[in-house]
């Protein structure tokens, strides 16, 4: 009998790792918020926009005190916003609370998997407004 090797197994490359992401499911907030927005009991607090392209907050203070503790740890209509922008939604009508963002739509929770949560990390700054570099800008010896 001949020499066999065991199979060796390759290195995970990112065409993998994006394959993968785009097969698991929503993120848990994105899963809670369609919940929400397609339930008909609280259609007066919130719910779909007409065209069903967005979500609208109707009635602010009840969403907060009402909703928000069912679905999330908190009852706070500005965090709930925060994390919103957070995902990509934008606010539509800035005299209303409706929100849109082109995957979120009323029919289609699966495509909430190619929503992303936008980067927290944010590149350091020097006083012109443009990244700092190690290159540009070596550290300076401390003064003795």
């Amino acid at each position: 009998p001949g020499f066999r090797s065991a199979p060796v197994p390759l290195p995970m490359c990112m065409s993998l790792v994006v394959a993968a992401d785009a097969t698991a499911g929503p993120k848990p907030f994105l899963a809670k918020l369609y919940q929400m927005v397609d339930e008909e009991e609280t259609a007066d607090i919130v719910g779909w926009t007409q065209a069903g392209d967005g979500l609208v907050v109707k009635d602010p203070e009840q969403f907060a005190q009402k909703l928000l503790p069912l679905h999330f740890k908190h009852s706070n209509f500005s965090s709930f916003v925060r994390q919103l922008n957070t995902y990509g939604f934008s606010k539509v009508d800035p005299d209303s609370w409706i929100f849109g963002h082109v995957h979120f739509r009323k029919g289609r929770y699966d495509d909430l998997r190619l929503i992303q949560r936008k980067s927290s990390h944010r590149p350091v700054t020097n006083k012109g407004g443009a990244a700092a570099s190690s290159a540009t800008n070596p550290p300076q010896p401390f003064d003795s």
